[in-house]
């Protein structure tokens, strides 16, 4: 949720505290995600099943991702099938 503050006042403290290390773990895909990837990650699992009941931050990445590579798998299909695609 970019651009929105929590109403704690300790949670705005610790993210501003914690704002530089995020950078730094923020290339470990495993151990951190962001709301954005969060709320794609419950779209993809609605729409497509996933094997996990419980999602660690990996899981919720790569189900985030997902959609990005079905759409550029579509896009292989139509291409081999040689129809003409709006774009």
């Amino acid at each position: 949720m970019r651009g929105l503050r929590s109403r704690t006042p300790l949670y705005n403290f610790l993210y501003v505290f914690l704002k530089p290390f995020y950078f730094l773990l923020k290339n470990l895909k495993s151990a951190v995600t962001n709301t954005d990837a969060i709320g794609q990650a419950m779209i993809n699992v609605t729409l497509h099943d996933y094997y996990k009941n419980i999602l660690d931050p990996g899981d919720i990445n790569k189900l985030a991702s997902m959609e990005l590579l079905i759409m550029r798998i579509r896009i292989k299909e139509l291409d081999s099938l040689k129809i003409p695609v709006r774009k």
